[in-house]
């Protein structure tokens, strides 16, 4: 135990159940099952996934429900300059617009079609055209790509987290 921070290294991960029973009530972060020699990484990230859900309500984060967001903010740098690279075409939009257009692409990008992604905004689903046929004509050909998509992805969550972190600044754009 340190400060508030309490490690625990289960030889079994059969006994998680209980040490999660006796740490009820505090944060807790439960890293992944490794080799003992990987112990130490498992301690890292564990610690690290505390700290970006460090909001004060007690409870229970798996590294392995987390893994995006870890991968992501090693970096504040390197996400601030994937959003400046690739959400450039947002930049111009009023900030109202701006978070409807990102939500938009994650759920298009996120969605099998376009029914489920209208569903997940709860919007209609010509409004989600609508809006689909705004965001190709901001970005372009550009959206054909797999590689952009995924870094378009990327900026769009690391600018989301970051901007939680700070809670709710403005993130750059």
């Amino acid at each position: 135990m340190q400060r508030d921070t309490t490690c625990l290294l289960l030889p079994n991960p059969e006994l998680l159940p209980g040490a999660l029973s006796a740490l009820a009530g505090r944060n807790v972060a439960v890293g992944p099952v490794v080799m003992r020699r990987d112990a130490g990484r498992s301690l890292a990230w564990t610690c690290r996934l505390l700290e970006l859900t460090a909001d004060g309500s007690p409870g229970v984060v798996h590294v392995s429900d987390n893994l995006t967001e870890l991968l992501i903010q090693q970096d504040d740098f390197l996400i601030r300059a994937m959003a400046a690279r690739w959400l450039r075409p947002l930049a111009g939009l009023s900030p109202t617009q701006r978070h409807w257009m990102a939500n938009t692409l994650l759920a298009l990008f996120g969605s099998v079609n376009s029914s489920a992604a209208a569903r997940s905004l709860n919007i209609h689903v010509q409004t989600l055209h609508y809006r689909k046929r705004r965001i190709e004509e901001l970005f372009g050909p550009v959206l054909d790509k797999p590689r952009a998509r995924l870094e378009i992805v990327l900026a769009l969550k690391g600018r989301e987290l970051l901007a939680q972190r700070d809670h709710g600044a403005d993130s750059g754009l």
